[in-house]
């Protein structure tokens, strides 16, 4: 398998994962909102933002792909007005830190993608399981 190949097998996996905790997650009101699941919330939130920028950046066709799963995220957690605001402010954190620390696609931006996804999916299945 390609280098490029397992890249895109590790964001796909991640997409997957994202995508699951979106269907079979209970909303966070359904659960306690612990300041533990809140943070881990505000993590993912971040990493998809960064996800978003690195891959948009490299890879037109995903350019909306990770934008749409932090919609999805937010929608199934039936999040209330402040707990969205405050993780589509960390989607926005993390994908404006990684746009100026990564303004054009490379062999660095790149690496990074897969690190950010790898984190990202063990992040979506620690949430799942909560």
């Amino acid at each position: 398998m390609r280098r490029s190949d397992k890249t895109r097998f590790g964001l796909r996996r991640w997409a997957l994962l994202c995508g699951a905790l979106a269907i079979f997650a209970q909303p966070v009101f359904a659960q306690s909102l612990s300041a533990s699941y809140q943070s881990k919330l505000f993590q993912l939130s971040e990493i998809l933002g960064a996800v978003h920028h690195l891959r948009a950046l490299c890879v037109e066709s995903e350019a909306q792909t990770w934008r749409q799963s932090m919609i999805r995220l937010i929608e199934t957690q039936e999040a209330p007005e402040w707990l969205a605001d405050q993780m589509i402010d960390h989607f926005n954190k993390g994908y404006y830190r990684e746009q100026e620390a990564y303004p054009v696609c490379d062999a660095a931006s790149q690496r990074r993608a897969t690190r950010l996804a790898n984190e990202g999916a063990r992040l979506a299945r620690t949430l799942s399981r909560s």
